[in-house]
């Protein structure tokens, strides 16, 4: 799995003689995840602040920029 800012990718690979049970796993993963909207949105704004605290703030001022101009355009998606 790979998640990025705009989009996320799932990938994998199965024999044909598995491809239904791994379609309903897969199935079950996306439409029915392990954790709560309310615990997931949590941890990933705090993943966010970290990053801007320790990764941005003192070593990519590009970066940092970029994410400031992001919360004014799009203000509602940055909270």
């Amino acid at each position: 799995m790979a998640v990025d800012k705009e989009m996320s990718v799932f990938s994998g690979s199965t024999h044909v003689d598995n491809l239904d049970k791994y379609y309903s796993l897969i199935r079950e993963m996306l439409l029915e995840p392990g954790f709560s909207r309310r615990r997931f949105q949590g941890g990933a704004k705090e993943d966010a602040i970290n990053y801007l605290k320790t990764s941005l703030r003192g070593g990519n001022d590009e970066e940092l920029g970029k994410e400031v101009l992001y919360t004014m355009i799009y203000p509602s998606t940055h909270r």
